[in-house]
């Protein structure tokens, strides 16, 4: 699997969890990679566990630490920094929570806190 598109899983976990830690007040825009690092070699088939984690939120940016674990073994991460800014319009803002139904996104989690 090319590194790019396990960058762009990555920033999609990553896009995901501002989504959620924002309550969809906000949407994220891929700004920035650091400190990628592809560790090993992914082929089609293998099943991936992809997590992000919130490093620094603030003055309308974000930054997380995602990783790709395949068979346990980390096999790449990287530090990837976003622009959050307002959702454009409320029919936006409707689709990507019915996006977030299909992906059966907990929702109903991020009431709760």
């Amino acid at each position: 699997m090319p590194g790019v598109l396990l960058i762009e899983a990555m920033a999609q976990t990553s896009g995901w969890l501002l989504i959620a830690i924002t309550k969809f007040t906000r949407m994220p825009f891929f700004a920035a990679v650091r400190e990628a690092k592809l560790r090993a070699f992914v082929t089609p088939g293998q099943e991936l566990d992809l997590s992000a984690k919130l490093l620094h939120e603030g003055s309308g940016f974000a930054v997380t630490k995602a990783e790709i674990r395949c068979g346990g073994k980390l096999a790449c991460n990287a530090e990837i920094t976003f622009r959050l800014v307002e959702f454009p319009n409320s029919e936006f803002r409707s689709n990507m929570e019915k996006m977030a139904a299909v992906l059966e996104f907990p929702v109903g989690a991020l009431a709760n806190g």
